[in-house]
């Protein structure tokens, strides 16, 4: 499994709530509400690529959605653990 898929199943564990994610080609990802942190952070590094990847609940997976042309699925395990105490904001 890549780097980008191990980070991306931790993530969407992590937050059950979110629909996707921006990340950066560093593998740092943003919520939707920090696309302007995930821009500028992509300012700093070589591969300024952001993509929005976007959990797909029919399917348990998320897919990359347009900025930066890269494509392909991510498996996303099943969410069925959703903790009640979840916070936003975190990245």
């Amino acid at each position: 499994m890549s780097e980008r898929k191990e980070v991306l199943n931790i993530i969407f564990n992590q937050y059950p709530k979110e629909s996707g994610f921006f990340v950066t080609s560093d593998n740092q990802a943003f919520t939707k509400s920090n696309e302007n942190d995930a821009k500028n952070h992509a300012k700093t590094l070589e591969d300024k690529e952001v993509l929005w990847v976007e959990r797909t609940p029919s399917t348990k997976a998320s897919k990359p959605v347009k900025k930066g042309g890269k494509s392909g699925l991510v498996d996303v395990p099943d969410q069925e653990q959703e903790s009640e105490n979840d916070t936003e904001g975190n990245s």
